[in-house]
């Protein structure tokens, strides 16, 4: 799923940073998106899992439902991501947001669904739901900083 959104990292960089952090007295606070188009419930298993193990290192977890926009990488390739029949949502205040069905992976009420309860299950207090909407702004902000904490994070030395 990392490769797919184009993350530019890898898991064992992400455990690295977390682990790493936290020992610096830093606060983990990672946004998690549900129903990403062509996620299987295998896919969404493997962050519920990976949350879990890294459970000692993360501080809270925000967790939210993919939301199609319109301009978005996704929204312009929809044969790359299997979607189809897009349609704008009326749950968002903007006009920008597209409901969608998509050909492979969860159906978009299994991933709302998840969203909701097996997240919340599994991860407990630390986590909290939000509208799409006021995170994906900061989707690739997070990302960023991520990507700036892997590089200026010393390697230990051996």
């Amino acid at each position: 799923m990392l490769d797919l959104i184009e993350k530019g990292t890898v898991l064992e960089d992400i455990r690295r940073v977390l682990r790493e952090s936290a020992e610096a007295g830093l606060f983990n606070h990672l946004f998690t998106i549900f129903g990403y188009p062509t996620e299987t419930w295998e896919e969404a298993r493997d962050t519920l899992r990976f949350l879990d193990e890294n459970r000692s290192v993360v501080h809270h977890v925000h967790r939210s439902l993919f939301g199609l926009e319109r301009g978005s990488p996704i929204f312009d390739q929809p044969d790359r991501f299997a979607l189809k029949n897009m349609w704008p949502s009326g749950s968002y205040p903007y006009q920008n947001v597209f409901e969608f069905d998509c050909s492979e992976g969860m159906r978009r009420d299994e991933a709302k669904q998840l969203t909701k309860e097996a997240a919340r299950e599994i991860l407990g207090a630390k986590t909290s739901v939000r509208n799409t909407m006021a995170i994906s702004a900061l989707t690739s902000a997070t990302v960023r900083t991520l990507k700036c904490l892997a590089l200026y994070i010393p390697q230990k030395v051996q």
